[in-house]
């Protein structure tokens, strides 16, 4: 198959899957302002760093799980699966929940420290992410529109961990803060969780040459 007919596939795929998506990503963002309106103006829960890893950990675990459902959905190689969600899972949530908040917090004048939970728990994270990508693997066999559902969980889920982030930095309220939380969720949701749940795997399946349009089909059905 040549270049071009894959280049061809991939953006259709790709399109296809980015505006069934796009949804929950305007979903999560609003809910990521809510969610920080209500935690600014009350004292539900103490933000602190154990708080943010719980939700980073649960990030991790439902990127792994989108991520391998979307790459199942249009290739059946088990062992170009588990390595392509894996790496996605863990790179593209450290960008969404740690570095471009940390750079959003700078940008607005916070002092911040770097903070990468796959360097101070590389067990626990891997852990993390592989149980991901089984639950992912094993719902795509018997529920064909669970990547859906994943994706979903994963956008709520960041947000959470990307607004986590940004409040354990944050003591006041006010414009400047939403406008900081808006600002950063539009770029930590919509380039990480998108990249990561259908551009890469998208792209390493366009890769392999196969004809997958009956696949294609037959998931949306």
């Amino acid at each position: 198959m040549s270049f071009r007919v894959r280049w061809k596939e991939f953006r259709s795929y790709a399109a296809e899957e980015f505006f069934q998506h796009l949804p929950y990503t305007i979903f999560g963002i609003l809910f990521g302002l809510a969610m920080t309106a209500l935690l600014m103006l009350t004292s539900l829960v103490q933000i602190d760093e154990s708080l943010f890893h719980q939700a980073h950990f649960l990030h991790l675990f439902f990127s792994g799980a989108a991520s391998a459902a979307i790459f199942k959905t249009y290739n059946d190689s088990l062992l170009k699966a588990v390595p392509v969600a894996f790496i996605s899972s863990v790179a593209l949530c450290t960008v969404s929940d740690v570095l471009i908040p940390m750079l959003g917090l700078s940008l607005f004048g916070y002092q911040v420290e770097l903070h990468l939970c796959i360097q101070e728990h590389p067990v626990l994270i891997s852990l993390g992410v592989l149980a991901g990508i089984w639950v992912g693997l094993l719902g795509i066999r018997f529920f064909s529109h669970c990547n859906r559902s994943f994706h979903m969980l994963h956008i709520l889920i960041s947000t959470i961990a990307s607004t986590l982030y940004l409040l354990m930095f944050i003591d006041q309220s006010g414009f400047k803060v939403m406008l900081l939380v808006a600002t950063v969720l539009i770029f930590a949701l919509a380039i990480p969780c998108l990249v990561g749940d259908m551009v890469l795997p998208l792209t390493v399946v366009s890769m392999t040459g196969e004809d997958t349009h009956q696949k294609v089909h037959h998931s949306h059905d």
